[in-house]
Formats: C-alpha cells, sequence, structure tokens
C-alpha cells in the first residue's frame, strides 16, 4: 500500500513538471507569435509606403516629360541656373495613379514574352492584387514655396530622403528576416511537440500505461 501511494505521489509529480513545462512553452510561443504579428504589420505599412512614393515619382516623372515635350509653356523647364521650375500637380485618384502599370506592364510582359514565353511580371503582378493603399495626398512642405513671386517651385532633394531600389532592397532584406524567423518559431514547435512525444512514450513504457500518451492527447494536441 505504501509503495502504490509514493507511485501516485511521483506520478503526480511528473504531471506537475509537465503542465509546468507546457505552460512555459506556450507562453514563450505565444509571446513570439505576437511579435511576430506586429512586425508584420509594420513591414506591411512600410510597403504601401514604399508604393506610394514609388508611384508618385513616376506620375510626377512621365507628367514632367510630356509637359516638356509640349514645349513646357508654363510647365516644368530649367531657369538661368538650371534648377528645375514649374510645379508638378500630383495626381490623386487611384485610378489615375496606377495608371502607368498599364503601359509598364505592356512592356515587361511583351519582352518576357518574346524571351521567355507568356509571363507576367512579378512585381507587376503584386502591386496589382495589393490591397488599397491610402490616397496620396498633395505635397504640402513649407518649402515648396514661391521664391519672390517667381513662377516655379523648386524640388528640393532631402539629405534623409530614401531612394527608392535602396528602400526596395532594405524591405526585401526584412521580410526575408521575418519569414526566417516564422520557420525558426514553427521549428521550436515542432522540437518541443516531439521532446512531449518521448516524455509521454518513455513514461508509458515505464508504467505500461494503457491507452498509450494519453498526456499527449489530452494537452498537446489543440
Amino acid at each position: 500500500m505504501v509503495a502504490f501511494d509514493q507511485v501516485r505521489t511521483k506520478q503526480k509529480d511528473f504531471f506537475k513538471f509537465m503542465d509546468k513545462e507546457l505552460v512555459k512553452i506556450e507562453e514563450f510561443y505565444k509571446s513570439k507569435e505576437d511579435e511576430a504579428g506586429r512586425r508584420l504589420e509594420i513591414l506591411r505599412e512600410q510597403l504601401h509606403e514604399m508604393r506610394n512614393r514609388r508611384i508618385e515619382e513616376v506620375a510626377a516623372a512621365q507628367q514632367a516629360k510630356l509637359q516638356y515635350k509640349n514645349g513646357h509653356p508654363n510647365g516644368i523647364g530649367l531657369d538661368g541656373n538650371g534648377n528645375q521650375t514649374g510645379e508638378i500637380s500630383r495626381p490623386t485618384s487611384r485610378d489615375a495613379l496606377t495608371s502607368w502599370l498599364d503601359p509598364l506592364e505592356r512592356v515587361i510582359g511583351g519582352a518576357k514574352v518574346k524571351a521567355f514565353g507568356p509571363h507576367i511580371g512579378s512585381n507587376s503582378k503584386a502591386l496589382q492584387k495589393m490591397r488599397n493603399s491610402p490616397h496620396l495626398l498633395p505635397n504640402n512642405n513649407p518649402n515648396n514655396h514661391d521664391e519672390g513671386g517667381k513662377d516655379f517651385v523648386r524640388r528640393l532633394h532631402h539629405a534623409d530622403e530614401v531612394p527608392y531600389r535602396t528602400a526596395k532592397r532594405k524591405l526585401k532584406l526584412a521580410l526575408q528576416e521575418f519569414y526566417r524567423s516564422m520557420e525558426l518559431l514553427k521549428s521550436y514547435a515542432l522540437l518541443n511537440r516531439t521532446a512531449f512525444r518521448k516524455i509521454n512514450k518513455k513514461y508509458d513504457k515505464a508504467i505500461d500505461a494503457h491507452p498509450p500518451l494519453r498526456y499527449m492527447t489530452e494537452k498537446c494536441m489543440d
């Protein structure tokens, strides 16, 4: 009878230890999962911001080119010092902002069809499938004001302005690191599940438990 009581006490201690370790693992996993969710939201915001700036940049460049071809009577030109003159009106509607993708898609698609067969560019395809970004607002930079009544606006390139290609490369690296952390988190979960299963099997073998893996079924299968 005393031996049976000792076995029951040891069993309670064993399952208490297992429960404690399981709670510790679940809390750690949940904290990392929440952290990953916050990182993903930040990356999504940065992706939309980069996309908006790129669309604005290309739209402004196309409009400047069009006005230059038309003689830029009141449009874009150069003053006596070689500075860019004329104010670029920036489109705000989503259709206008994404219209530049149509000719870009045709050019890229046509070139790839000739070289590799029918294939849609990955960047263009991803941009088309992205959900709506916030509408672009006019540039209200106080530095962009008329100087002494002149009919032009200087476009200042600030030192802290990140080029599109640099931002794209950094965002790509950040996404790769994010997915790598997700793979590590997945490996962590699988490793702990395997450890619990092996411990449970050894316990079942030691006491000849039936049915086997009862602890795993009740605690680790959610």
